[in-house]
């Protein structure tokens, strides 16, 4: 019997994240020493000594999906070469999920947040997203894009003879954006 060593890269590579979490296992199967996951760690491990490191993994599997998204975000900006990153905000679950990544991968002085309201936006959405902007401490811009919509609305009425139906209309809106 021998003990095996498990050793593993950290980082995005295309459509690949190697997760890192390196680990060491003895002869009777029990994890011995580990490194931690989603970052770099040197793990030394010595075959004579039995008190190794076990460094703590993620428990749940919502704690790996979001420091494996955050990796990601982290290593593709790294690799080419970005530095700040501009996001649209609706105050959806969305597009705070993707800021909360964004401002843990680069930092809150590298997201900017953008809220493009229309009449259909509504106004707990637009309070939403200045929510979750202070408090991610993120800079926001607020840009209502109505005027725009009005052009579309005056295009589109003039190719059909009328102003188009509502949900035909509520879907230009994020053809604006």
């Amino acid at each position: 019997k021998a003990s095996t060593v498990f050793c593993n890269a950290v980082g995005a590579n295309d459509e690949l994240l190697f997760d890192g979490a390196s680990f060491v296992m003895n002869p009777h199967g029990q994890m011995v020493a580990s490194a931690p996951a989603f970052e770099e760690a040197l793990l030394l491990w010595d075959t004579d000594d039995k008190a190794q490191s076990i460094e703590p993994w993620p428990e749940r599997d919502e704690e790996w999906l979001f420091q494996a998204l955050v990796l990601g975000v982290q290593d593709y900006a790294l690799k080419s070469g970005v530095t700040k990153i501009c996001l649209g905000l609706s105050g959806g679950i969305d597009s705070s999920v993707l800021a909360v990544i964004a401002t843990k991968a680069l930092g809150k002085d590298s997201v900017l947040g953008v809220l493009l309201p229309t009449r259909f936006t509504s106004p707990a959405s637009t309070e939403d997203a200045l929510l979750l902007a202070g408090r991610l401490n993120i800079r926001s811009l607020l840009c209502p894009i109505d005027e725009l919509f009005k052009y579309y609305e005056r295009l589109f009425g003039e190719l059909v003879n009328g102003v188009p139906q509502s949900i035909t209309m509520e879907n230009i809106q994020p053809r604006i954006r």
